[in-house]
């Protein structure tokens, strides 16, 4: 009998031991890097909320009426990132980098 109670108990803690591992996975699975991010904002994917493409979003950039904190705001809206990205200094530095690298050519 005691045998008995010691499967069921041990399978919900392996089940509830689990499950934070794949919601961590899955909520980190679909965070697009900052290169991706730049790129499908130059390609227009995020127009529709205000993000200029192509050579509008390099001039907006310049003139810093769009920055990095704009694009991950979109990104956010679009659920191409979780809105924990907008505190993370080093993924906001990168994103910068990249935005900066599209206005040298």
């Amino acid at each position: 009998m005691k045998r008995m109670m010691f499967i069921p108990i041990a399978t919900l803690i392996f089940t509830g031991a689990m499950f934070p591992v794949a919601a961590h996975a899955q909520s980190t699975a679909n965070q697009i890097t900052p290169f991706n991010l730049t790129y499908i904002a130059y390609q227009g994917y995020f127009k529709d909320w205000g993000i200029p493409s192509a050579g509008g979003l390099i001039d907006a950039i310049v003139s810093k009426q769009i920055v990095a904190q704009d694009l991950i705001q979109a990104a956010v809206k679009t659920h191409q990132l979780s809105v924990q990205i907008l505190n993370d200094g080093d993924y906001i530095s990168n994103l910068e980098s990249q935005m900066k690298g599209l206005t040298e050519n």
